[in-house]
């Protein structure tokens, strides 16, 4: 199967992000700069052909930095971060960005932190930590052998992964690769030391299995993070609620009072009429003062009756989406049907049915509230040009299957594939890839 390649650089602020970037895909997009303050300030996406030994073509993800000192940012990055991800559904390198000197301090746990909890452990496998401001002239690397103990990229590499293993349990080596973004084509070190890592992300880039970001915990996590924010906010919310019922009683008993203190004037036949008129407007005040308790809990009723839809909805629609892929028997209609892109795509006959799929693997359910999408067209079928994967052709368009894991676990038959590139190319390409 045909894929793109997506490449991902994180970490801290001031790590050298944006210069690693740069140097691979010379986009001018990717700003490199020295200071600590962060130069990117959002999700930077890019298409561009890598400056590798082999150049080949990928998409390239630069993340703003973590552990960025303004309040807040971390989380709004990383919901960015997986939004684009959801997006992109899957990468095959991560490179965590860190500079020379750089301690496995709580900073750094904290910045990997962030993606374990966003990916799980699994996402070492397809991982390579990046070592920058690695100069290689004679002083620097004179200077580091005389430090005690000596700082070779052997034992930056080993100590890095022993200090993973250790926070983490990582289940595997990870690839340290070392690089100056400093040096120039005019330094004598460039061919040599920039080569070799670009030759190591090419490799790294080419050869790892692709991490699907559609089983990442990121989201549940994101999730479980805005409901503990939102459950804060509706706590303080409740809270002013009580403030202003206290208040409300208070006014409540001054109206009272005043009202008992006119009562007690009208025995005075002088002051009635002022006791009449401090009657007339408590009367007022409390009147509207109740009828605004009553619209305010009109409100907060209408808005739980709203919660309770959406989180009904919310949980009907992850039901669906979780059955991507699979064959559904309506028990109460008979149809059998097709669910992606989170609806029920009706087969509609047992022909349009052997045409393709290998067998009769299918789940029993009541589809009367799941939502429905178009039915295939009568004859869909499964077709393939020249060295250009698998399409199911329906509906007038060619949806890709992204692997051979696809296909399979979406129960295709590889007997039913029609090999004829005039025919593949005579048919549009679908809005996405089917799986």
């Amino acid at each position: 199967m045909s894929h793109n390649y997506v490449v991902l650089t994180v970490g801290n602020t001031g790590g050298g992000k944006s210069s690693v970037s740069s140097l691979l895909t010379k986009n001018p997009k990717f700003k490199s700069y020295s200071g600590y303050h962060p130069e990117t300030n959002c999700t930077t996406v890019v298409t561009a052909e890598f400056c590798t030994p082999n150049p080949f073509v990928a998409t390239m993800v630069d993340t703003p930095g973590l552990n960025d000192p303004r309040p807040g940012l971390d989380t709004q990055h990383v919901a960015e971060l997986i939004a684009t991800l959801k997006q992109l559904q899957f990468f095959n390198l991560l490179l965590f960005v860190i500079k020379d000197g750089d301690r496995f301090d709580q900073p750094m746990r904290d910045m990997v932190q962030h993606f374990v909890d966003c990916f799980g452990s699994n996402m070492f496998t397809s991982c390579m930590f990046v070592v920058t401001r690695w100069a290689t002239d004679e002083k620097a690397m004179r200077n580091r052998t005389r430090q005690t103990p000596p700082r070779t990229e052997q034992s930056v590499a080993a100590d890095l992964n022993q200090q993973l293993k250790a926070f983490f349990n990582v289940p595997c080596e990870v690839p340290v690769s070392f690089v100056d973004c400093l040096c120039g084509p005019e330094d004598p070190e460039y061919a040599t030391d920039v080569g070799r890592f670009l030759q190591q992300v090419e490799v790294q880039t080419l050869t790892n299995t692709p991490f699907q970001t559609k089983d990442a915990v990121a989201a549940q996590a994101l999730k479980d993070k805005m409901e503990q924010e939102k459950r804060q906010a509706e706590e303080r919310a409740a809270a002013e609620a009580r403030k202003a019922a206290e208040a409300e009683a208070q006014r409540a008993k001054m109206a009272q009072e005043a009202q008992q203190k006119a009562q007690q004037a009208a025995a005075k036949a002088a002051e009635l009429e002022a006791a009449k008129r401090a009657a007339d407007e408590a009367r007022r005040i409390a009147e509207a003062d109740a009828a605004a308790a009553r619209q305010a809990a009109e409100a907060a009723e209408a808005a739980k009756k709203a919660e309770e839809e959406r989180q009904r909805l919310e949980k009907e629609n992850h039901r669906v989406h979780h059955l991507n892929g699979r064959r559904v028997h309506d028990v109460t209609t008979g149809a059998v049907s097709l669910v992606f892109d989170g609806l029920l795509h009706h087969i509609p006959n047992p022909h349009t049915y052997a045409n393709l799929f290998r067998d009769s693997n299918y789940m029993n359910v009541d589809a009367t509230n799941l939502p429905h999408g178009e039915p295939l067209t009568h004859g869909a079928f499964l077709i393939g040009g020249n060295n250009t994967g698998v399409y199911l052709a329906s509906n007038g368009v060619k949806r890709g299957i992204t692997s051979e894991n696809a296909f399979n676990a979406w129960g295709f038959a590889w007997g039913k594939v029609h090999h004829n590139h005039a025919l593949w190319e005579s048919i549009p390409m679908g809005p996405a890839h089917l799986c």
